[in-house]
């Protein structure tokens, strides 16, 4: 570039600033305080979004053409890409102007009223000050803030947030060491960590770190570290307000993990089913659900296996009850102490979306061409055709949301009557392999539908007619059936949602079952065909009011109620005396035959570690219950208090003893059991009784006899 030109731009440059800084000068940002002198957070956030929305791209000024480098352009390419970049430049330019202009404007209304609001008193001003995450267009170079590089300044204000004592506003930095060598101290800090904030209302602390990998526990802190894990999952999963919130699982919410002021309704951004989302073509179910995953544990120190993360896991539902409580709790505590901390608060719709305080989540305005009357047409189940009632759905604009009726259908089953409303998902179909709907199950507009599911049966078609109404070529937005009971709701599983294709409403069902939606198939997957009326119909769309806001205290209830009956459970296990736990054995005890000591129930497992109980169970086994399952287990029992060892040395003789009595039960399994357990004491005298069961009609018996025999002639032999 020529001087002159170089002057010139430079001189435009300046009076474009001066041309910005003048517009909003005039437009004058105006700082709002109150009677004491405190700040108008509202009107604080509606300033810092106006100047944050004018932030340039961190890649704005990068406007060089930097070619395919596979061939040397043209003289009229080169002429064009340098008026390209000179274009670039002349806009980046312009928006960093405009912004630096819009920032300076910005600081002078709003940093001396800060300034003087902090030293009022103003907790949330300090807050706002002091954590730089709260907003990158404040200058905090006259107040100390975790913005500096000076590590005194940093730590000062580190000090100050902490202080006040409001949480998410913390500086967490360096409280988990990223390079620590001993993972399992870094995963407990993490775990620790992240459960501190949550009982304070702050959910925006997740990281890998907590996760604890693996299904072995060699002890009881390993056990509380997979429980820990497990409890952070599903709080995650059940919040329904928090102050920051991350799941770390790389969906659009994430943006929402640390604390700012400038904040916006934020969705998944994929297509989900109730709380899964699908990554590509497959579907991520991303945390532990205890709604329907069950954790399968190893523990070694106690020789059990354990299913964790459950109603009928008292620990987890204990956890799972205080700290939801401990959160809102917190998080109350505040909006008393001032209500305007909710300027961070956020709140959850559905399984995923969230919403700032005092915004309007967009979501549910959905385009006009959803309204209308529409006709039940076809039904598939299981992608095969299905008849289809006569029924009939509306929908409607009611300001922010979108309403929807559904009609039962005479039989009331298929289609039972129900309100909803409709959501965006973020989300839209996926685009089938090959651009056409596929002959197997492969790929389709829902994403990888797992071949052992019904679906694939390869004597059938794959699921090309139930998707027929779309263009494999296309994708439609994912719109969610948001109602409790026949919908997606925060209590269930339920997967329900529509895509709009032409004058077709195309909705995928999947009721909650004892699987997730898209791996296990012991409920159908439906899908639907609604036409829309092309006559409008005399009848209007009936009264549908807005739905109630979800209420998740009937599920904290359960959360209690199981963790009194698990923790009641526990003391009883551990105080009661030897007789009250064998009469437990009426109702709770193992029934198979073959079995594993790992996985008996829980008072068969405590009867079978409290040593030198053998003259009880023997005395209960002589009593001849008339359960035979309870004679069953109770001749078990006493065969593994011989051969774990807890018999008394001095009673094993008086035990087997006892087993040789039952060796003439009428039941099998006790005769056979007895001859296993007499297996772990062998003794000369028992081995005539042990011989006549080789002729027994059972086989196992036949088996056990022949065994036991063996092993007692072999104790003989040794003895020579």
């Amino acid at each position: 570039m020529l001087p002159g030109r170089r002057w010139q731009g430079a001189l435009a440059a300046t009076l474009l600033a001066l041309l910005c800084q003048g517009a909003y000068a005039a437009s004058a940002f105006h700082s709002v305080t109150d009677a004491r002198g405190f700040i108008d957070v509202w009107r604080l956030r509606a300033d810092v979004a106006r100047v944050e929305a004018l932030t340039p791209a961190p890649d704005a000024d990068r406007c060089e053409d930097e070619g395919d480098g596979e061939r040397t352009p043209g003289h009229t390419e080169i002429a064009l890409a340098q008026r390209r970049e000179r274009a670039c430049r002349i806009a980046a330019q312009r928006a960093r102007v405009r912004f630096d202009a819009a920032r300076i404007a910005f600081n002078r209304a709003w940093q001396p009223v800060l300034r003087a609001a902090i030293e009022r008193g103003d907790q949330i001003a300090e807050v706002i000050w002091r954590q730089c995450s709260t907003t990158p267009v404040l200058d905090r170079s006259a107040l100390e803030s975790t913005c500096d590089e000076a590590p005194e300044r940093h730590a000062f204000a580190g000090r100050r947030l902490r202080e006040i004592g409001f949480e998410p506003a913390f500086d967490y930095a360096g409280e988990v060491a990223l390079y620590e060598p001993n993972q399992t101290a870094r995963t407990r800090r993490a775990q620790a960590l992240m459960l501190q904030r949550m009982a304070a209302g702050d959910l925006g602390g997740w990281q890998i770190w907590v996760h604890r990998g693996g299904n072995v526990a060699r002890d009881a802190q390993d056990l509380k570290d997979i429980g820990n894990d497990l409890a952070i999952d599903n709080v995650l999963i059940e919040t329904r307000r928090t102050f920051a919130f991350s799941t770390g699982k790389g969906v659009a919410t994430d943006g929402l993990a640390t604390l700012r002021l400038n904040r916006r309704p934020a969705t998944p951004g994929v297509m989900t089913w109730n709380d899964n989302v699908l990554h590509g073509n497959l579907p991520y179910s991303g945390h532990y659900d205890w709604r329907f995953d069950p954790v399968y544990v190893r523990d070694e120190g106690n020789d059990r296996s354990l299913y964790l993360g459950t109603l009928d896991d008292a620990r987890f539902a204990r956890q799972m009850h205080d700290l939801l409580v401990a959160g809102q709790v917190r998080i109350d505590h505040w909006l008393a102490a001032d209500p305007r901390w909710a300027v961070f608060l956020l709140h959850r719709i559905g399984h995923h979306e969230w919403a700032p305080e005092r915004t309007v989540s967009a979501t549910g305005r959905l385009n006009p061409r959803w309204s209308g009357q529409w006709a039940l047409e076809k039904t598939f189940v299981d992608f095969q055709p299905s008849p289809a009632p006569t029924t009939r759905a509306w929908i409607a604009r009611a300001g922010d949301r979108t309403l929807l009726h559904f009609e039962a259908d005479p039989a009331g089953a298929t289609v039972p009557p129900s309100r909803c409303e409709l959501r965006y998902s973020g989300g839209a179909s996926l685009l089938p392999q090959d651009g056409s709907h596929a002959a197997s199950q492969t790929a389709t507009v829902l994403g990888y539908l797992p071949t052992y599911t019904r679906a694939a049966n390869l004597a059938r078609p794959g699921p090309v007619a139930p998707f027929a109404p779309m263009d494999p070529r296309k994708r439609y937005r994912q719109v969610l059936v948001q109602c409790p009971g026949n919908g997606e709701w925060p209590d269930n599983r339920n997967a329900r949602f529509l895509f709009l294709a032409g004058d077709t409403l195309v909705e995928v069902m999947k009721a909650e079952s004892s699987g997730r939606p898209i791996w296990s198939h012991p409920t159908p997957l439906v899908i639907r065909h609604w036409r829309r009326n092309a006559a409008p119909h005399p009848r209007r769309m009936p009264a549908t009011p807005p739905l109630p806001a979800f209420d998740p205290r009937p599920t904290l209830a359960g959360f209690e109620a199981a963790a009194q009956r698990g923790e009641a459970q526990q003391r009883f296990l551990r105080d009661a005396g030897t007789a009250a736990l064998i009469a437990t054995l009426a109702t709770s005890r193992q029934e198979e035959y073959w079995h594993s000591p790992t996985e008996f129930p829980d008072n068969v497992h405590a009867l079978m570690r409290r040593p030198a109980i053998t003259d009880d169970l023997c005395a209960a086994l002589r009593a001849q219950p008339a359960d035979p399952l309870v004679r069953f287990n109770l001749a078990m029992l006493i065969g593994y208090q011989l051969s774990k060892r807890f018999a008394a040395e001095d009673r094993r003789s008086a035990a087997a003893d006892c087993l040789v009595g039952a060796l003439n039960d009428p039941h099998p399994w006790v005769r056979a059991e007895a001859l296993w357990a007499l297996s772990n004491e062998p003794r000369a005298q028992d081995l005539d009784a042990v011989h006549r069961l080789q002729s027994d009609q059972d086989r196992n018996v036949r088996n056990g006899a022949g065994k036991t025999a063996a092993a007692i002639e072999r104790a003989l032999a040794g003895k020579r």
